[in-house]
């Protein structure tokens, strides 16, 4: 135990070293883990029920609702993937810490190798940085954060807005068949009027200002009516 404790004391910037390096390629790692994941998200847009899909998709679905339009919905996506958070922290969260602990291991074997006068501590920290690198470029985050762009822009211009325009040409059909309905329906009120012998706009009036009376209209009554159609049609 004790040769133990001795070597590490001995060899503790190297273990320091190593653990530094190790954060940083788990941070790369969940990062990598983050955009997985959202991007398989956005290849079933519609039916997705990820907490950051459905909020972006309310977010545009509400502006289309005020007519507010986005003209770049490019960099409407790209804004609201900076709030996209994977195990409370973000993406880019993620990947500033690798890149800070990537500086840290060189600075690390740089200060390790010139207290203990091997050259040997330098070349580890540079060694560990590299691996945290490289776990950066397999992860390839920047590429699968594009790719998770392109598939929700594309669900935004290509698929929620031919729906919307698709529904309201439906509503405007069915608006435009329930005037035609009604207008049908006027012009056949119309041409009863006219085989009645009255002007349809007579008849109109004479429906709205004629009181409902039983028996025989007097004379009184039929002078009052003449007015009343004589000042309407004047």
């Amino acid at each position: 135990m004790q040769n133990f404790i001795a070597v590490m004391q001995e060899n503790a910037f190297a273990v320091i070293i190593a653990v530094m390096g190790l954060f940083g390629c788990l941070s790369f790692g969940l990062a990598g883990k983050g955009m997985t994941v959202l991007y398989n998200e956005s290849m079933s847009m519609t039916t997705s029920s990820h907490p950051f899909i459905k909020q972006i998709k309310l977010r545009r679905e509400n502006g289309m609702r005020i007519n507010n339009s986005i003209h770049n919905t490019y960099i409407f996506v790209l804004k609201n993937m900076e709030k996209y958070k994977y195990l409370n922290l973000s993406i880019s969260e993620y990947v500033k810490t690798a890149w800070l602990i990537q500086l840290i291991c060189v600075m690390l074997g740089l200060i390790s190798g010139i207290i203990k006068e091997n050259i040997w501590y330098t070349a580890y920290g540079c060694v560990c940085a590299i691996a945290v690198a490289c776990v950066g470029r397999i992860e390839d985050i920047e590429r699968r954060e594009q790719q998770t762009v392109v598939n929700i822009v594309d669900y935004f211009d290509n698929v929620l807005t031919n729906d919307r325009v698709s529904g309201e040409t439906q509503r405007q059909d069915t608006v435009d068949a329930e005037d035609e309905t009604d207008r049908r329906a006027a012009d056949r009120s119309g041409n009863a009027d006219v085989h009645s012998g009255l002007i349809p706009g007579e008849v109109r009036l004479a429906k709205q200002e004629t009181p409902v009376t039983t028996g025989t209209i007097s004379d009184e009554q039929r002078r009052l009516i003449e007015e009343v159609l004589r000042e309407y049609l004047a």
